[in-house]
C-alpha cells in the first residue's frame, strides 16, 4: 500500500479525525483574529483525545460518516456548546458538519452578501430539472449545509453550489 493511501485511511480514522480536530481548535485558538476563544481556554490535547474516544456520540457520528462513504455532511465536527468560551471539555460537543453550520448560522449574524435584507429575499434552487423555492437564504444555506458567505458568493458569481444553482428571486 503506497504512502498516500495510508496517509488517507488514517486521516480518516477515529485517531486520525482527532488529530486533525485539535490542530484546528489550536490554530483557532491562536487567531488573533478570534479574540474569543483565548489560548488558555484550549483544552490539552491529551484530555481532548480521551474525551473524544470515550465519546459515545462521537464514535456513532464517525461510525455513520464511515457507513455513508465518507461523505462530507456527516464528518463529526466539535461545536463549541457557548462561543463565548474556549474548546474546554465541558464546552465541547460532536455534532455533524451539517448540523455545525446550521448552528452557525443561526448564531452568527449574516456575512456582508447577505446585509440589506438580501438575507430575507426568496430563494430558487435549479439542478437539472428540479426546482426548489425557499423563503429566505437561511433556509436556503439550512438546506444545503452550507454557511451564508457559500450561497451568498454562489448567488453573486452565478455559481453551482452542491451541485444546485441559487437565485434570488
Amino acid at each position: 500500500m503506497n504512502n498516500r493511501l495510508k496517509n488517507k485511511q488514517y486521516r480518516r480514522s477515529l485517531k486520525g479525525q482527532l488529530v486533525r480536530k485539535y490542530q484546528s481548535m489550536r490554530k483557532r485558538s491562536l487567531d488573533p483574529n478570534r479574540p474569543n476563544i483565548p489560548n488558555e481556554h484550549l483544552c490539552s490535547r491529551q484530555e481532548f483525545y480521551d474525551f473524544a474516544l470515550n465519546s459515545i456520540d462521537y464514535r456513532t457520528l464517525h461510525a455513520n460518516w464511515v457507513e455513508s462513504g465518507f461523505e462530507f455532511a456527516l464528518i463529526p465536527t466539535v461545536d463549541r456548546i457557548d462561543n463565548t468560551k474556549g474548546y474546554l471539555i465541558d464546552n465541547i460537543q460532536f455534532i455533524t458538519h451539517t448540523e455545525n453550520v446550521c448552528k452557525g448560522n443561526d448564531e452568527t449574524r449574516m456575512s456582508r452578501r447577505f446585509n440589506g435584507g438580501n438575507h430575507k429575499k426568496p430563494v430558487r434552487l435549479e439542478q437539472d430539472n428540479k426546482v426548489l423555492l425557499f423563503p429566505s437564504g437561511k433556509a436556503t444555506c439550512d438546506f444545503l449545509g452550507l454557511g451564508y458567505a457559500a450561497v451568498a458568493n454562489a448567488i453573486h458569481k452565478e455559481r453551482k453550489v452542491q451541485g444546485w444553482t441559487p437565485y434570488y428571486m
